[in-house]
């Protein structure tokens, strides 16, 4: 393709103030809100493993690899830093570094104008990765938004180049793909689809006296990794997922597939769920994808880059409609990526175009992206602000739990299981409401007790709780703290 923007001092500009300018603001947000606990039910889990590594167990679960979890160990025993507050610094830097790769990926398979698109359009205007980030997906991001696009850079050099320079290539996407099977299950089996489905494929690009060699070393590295992988038990959750998925169960997730096409409210509903979790712009732009596809290789301009494209949105379009895979929702998100490069290169192919109707075309387009991708990056930077509420965790409960001395039993009116992170050496227990336990009869149990009122998701504010609580002769109030969403009452249990 006739490259659009020559000027690499542009390029250079544009990427890093994007980068600059998204990053200093993505960590304003973080450090604003007084995050004290990275976000996400998922963020329980992983602080938990962590701390495990460290303590000198071996870490070890059935439905999650464990590979992020003894890097992010290793780097705080080598920086001496608490895994919590590490754990808030990759939160804050995944987000700017899964966009660079995917801008260094693109640009490598695809031209530096079709690169700038794309890096704009999933920088600016997609919703992920940080909603992924926000339910505590920090092995996600890691594998399925930098680490994979940069396998398949690899991959795809491999199937391209000969000599010594295949063989380099081929040694990174082993290597790459061993980190990602090690990091993150759902983006491993995405790896494997998007391999076993394209390799036969791509082999057509290439010489015939070639497409044997390629299949024949490409399949035989291939099975001997994954088969070391499943030896070593490393994607023990990878096989569990796949055994579900393809499970002849009543709840077959092809049969439940079909029974949900045939409602007549799907394509809307469909259309709203990508919506909601990718934006408007990008799945509008990503539906129209096989029409640039098409017109490609009619003239010829076919790449491989682009064929990968295609199939790893149509994998990701099944996967996140099969409820066998238990979080499809996920899968619809991790379509971001794929869908920002789809746009960058239809954007790009329509510019290119000479004639006069394309050229209205591109006008018009370019009015409708900017009008439109507008709203939906007014509507990213809102969400990153207003997302923030799921710091269920902040500065306000560090104030809290300042005084509260080791040991002790604490009651939580509120998110309990994260509170550990901050007090490894206190124990707690949460009650969800009062009629669960009855103020009168559980107090002897504990020696203080938490109350948390707020906005969602925090605990709704019980007035009257929070007054019998007062008034209570067998509780004593020591302290409270607020931040921007939550107040927080510290209370101490009178011994008799």
């Amino acid at each position: 393709m006739r490259t659009l923007i020559n000027a690499k001092s542009f390029e250079r500009y544009f990427v890093g103030a994007v980068v600059i300018l998204y990053a200093a603001f993505w960590i304003y947000v973080t450090l604003n809100h007084g995050a004290a606990v990275p976000p996400g039910d998922d963020s329980n889990f992983h602080l938990k493993t962590i701390r495990a590594i460290l303590d000198g167990k071996a870490a070890s679960s059935p439905n999650y690899p464990v590979g992020f979890h003894y890097l992010a160990a290793g780097l705080s025993w080598i920086l001496n830093v608490n895994p919590v507050k590490l754990s808030i610094g990759i939160f804050a830097l995944l987000l700017p570094l899964s966009s660079l790769a995917l801008y260094f990926s693109c640009r490598a398979l695809l031209g530096r104008t079709v690169a700038l698109i794309t890096f704009a359009l999933y920088t600016l205007i997609s919703f992920q990765p940080m909603q992924t980030l926000y339910d505590g997906g920090l092995p996600n991001v890691l594998a399925a938004g930098i680490l994979l696009p940069l396998f398949f850079v690899c991959y795809l050099k491999f199937l391209e180049l000969a000599g010594k320079e295949r063989w380099r290539y081929a040694a990174f996407s082993l290597l790459l793909a061993l980190f990602i099977f090690l990091t993150h299950h759902l983006s491993a089996l995405y790896l494997t689809g998007v391999v076993v489905v394209a390799t036969p494929l791509l082999t057509f690009f290439a010489k015939p006296g070639e497409r044997r060699t390629q299949l024949g070393w490409f399949g035989v590295v291939t099975v001997v990794g994954i088969g070391a992988l499943i030896m070593s038990g490393a994607i023990t959750p990878t096989v569990n997922l796949v055994r579900q998925v393809v499970s002849f169960a009543p709840t077959f997730p092809f049969i439940s597939l079909i029974g949900e096409v045939q409602d007549p409210g799907w394509i809307y509903r469909s259309y709203r769920d990508y919506k909601e979790g990718i934006g408007p712009t990008l799945v509008i732009l990503g539906s129209l994808y096989p029409l640039a596809f098409l017109v490609l290789m009619w003239k010829r301009q076919l790449k491989r880059a682009h064929v990968l494209i295609l199939i790893w949105l149509l994998l990701l379009l099944i996967a996140s409609r099969l409820s066998g895979l238990g979080v499809p929702a996920r899968a619809a998100k991790d379509m971001a990526l794929p869908l920002s490069m789809a746009g960058g290169v239809l954007v790009a192919m329509v510019w290119q175009e000479r004639s006069h109707l394309w050229r209205l075309v591109a006008v018009a387009a370019t009015v409708w992206v900017l009008i439109v991708g507008g709203i939906d990056m007014t509507n990213k930077f809102v969400r990153i602000d207003d997302l923030t509420r799921m710091f269920r965790v902040t500065k306000a409960d560090e104030q809290l739990l300042r005084d509260v001395p080791a040991g002790s039993h604490v009651a939580v009116y509120g998110i309990s299981q994260l509170l550990s992170h901050l007090r490894p050496e206190v124990k707690f227990t949460n009650l969800h409401s009062q009629q669960e336990t009855p103020l009168n009869v559980w107090l002897g149990e504990f020696d203080y007790v938490i109350v948390e009122m707020g906005e969602w998701p925090h605990v709704p504010p019980d007035e009257e709780l929070l007054r019998q609580m007062i008034e209570s002769p067998e509780l004593k109030i020591v302290r409270s703290a607020s931040d921007r969403w939550k107040t927080l009452y510290l209370f101490e249990v009178r011994k008799n």
